[in-house]
């Protein structure tokens, strides 16, 4: 924001890029609207949300990260079902079967199948987890909102970065230091670097064109990686029926990018 000419956080991609032919800016490009500005910031909040939802659901069921973040990432479906039907981003017919593979593998890790045999993933988790992905799901589509309302990539980013930035605040004020190690600080600090790069890589990708479903799709394929660092790092293995839920779910975020 600060070497950036018109310091200020709102700006247009024509305005981010004055050297750039006319011809290769969309004429919307030129102006920001205030549906754009909102849906910016109430991205930044959703974000914020969805970070406190997601590390509550892995506290409540360390050994169902992997499933649980298969759970996260299903704003894939979300995101492309709000797109289809408002920015004509139409999903086939093999889109819309994921979108039922998805809803499968959801209410397989919820425990519908087990027999009350208490194998699936927590209640309490998956509940928390299904709110990080709504959570998700909203900012995602706020960047999509923000972008065919003019809003550059970088300046929505700087928007929803400094939204979420006062939303930690009172969580930071009201956290205990006492018995924090230099390692336990170090540690969600460089989670924070690297989400903040994530953050930034999503901006750019929504605002490249109508690739919604496509963008969201390779970015829920963190799951995966989670399940693998949870089981070699932690230990932490999930239940059958959670793995076979996981597996739907992912499968169903795969097929949607089709």
């Amino acid at each position: 924001l600060a070497r950036h000419p018109l310091h200020r956080i709102f700006f247009s991609e024509a305005e981010a890029k004055p050297g750039l032919a006319e011809s290769l800016i969309a004429p919307e490009a030129g102006t920001v609207t205030l549906l754009s500005k909102t849906a910016t910031l109430g991205g930044g909040l959703a974000i914020g949300m969805a970070q406190l939802f997601m590390k509550l659901s892995f506290g409540a069921d360390p050994d169902a990260e992997g499933p649980l973040a298969s759970v996260i990432c299903a704003d894939v479906i979300l995101v492309s079902v709000l797109c289809h039907f408002v920015y004509h981003e139409y999903l086939n017919a093999a889109q819309w079967g994921s979108v039922a593979l998805v809803f499968a593998g959801l209410i397989t890790m919820a425990g519908v199948f087990d027999g009350g045999g208490g194998t699936s993933v927590s209640p309490v988790a998956f509940s928390l987890a299904f709110a990080a992905m709504i959570s998700f799901g909203a900012s995602i589509f706020s960047v999509r909102v923000a972008a065919v309302g003019g809003i550059a990539a970088s300046s929505g980013f700087i928007a929803r970065t400094l939204i979420l930035g006062a939303f930690s605040v009172p969580l930071l004020i009201a956290a205990r230091w006492d018995s924090s190690s230099v390692l336990g600080i170090l540690i969600p600090s460089s989670c924070g670097f690297m989400q903040a790069a994530g953050v930034y890589s999503i901006n750019e990708a929504l605002s490249a064109g109508p690739y919604t479903s496509i963008s969201i799709a390779i970015f829920g394929s963190n799951s995966l990686v989670v399940l693998l660092l949870a089981a070699i790092v932690e230990g932490h293995v999930p239940a059958l029926s959670a793995l076979v839920g996981m597996a739907l779910t992912a499968s169903g975020c795969v097929i949607i990018s089709l």
